[in-house]
């Protein structure tokens, strides 16, 4: 069940998420298709996308 992420966080609200996967990515956009999901190993050290700072 997805729950609009208006009702609970605003209507200004930007969501990203990061998991390490394709696979986990593409599962994520699935269920959360307003939100931002982009694929990324965490321990390695990455350049932030300007869009997506602070």
């Amino acid at each position: 069940m997805e729950i609009s992420r208006e009702l609970i966080l605003g209507p200004n609200i930007e969501i990203l998420g990061l998991e390490l996967s394709r696979s986990g990515v593409e599962r994520a956009a699935s269920k959360a298709p307003s939100a931002t999901f982009v694929q990324r190993d965490l321990l390695r050290s990455a350049e932030i996308p300007s869009q997506h700072e602070n």
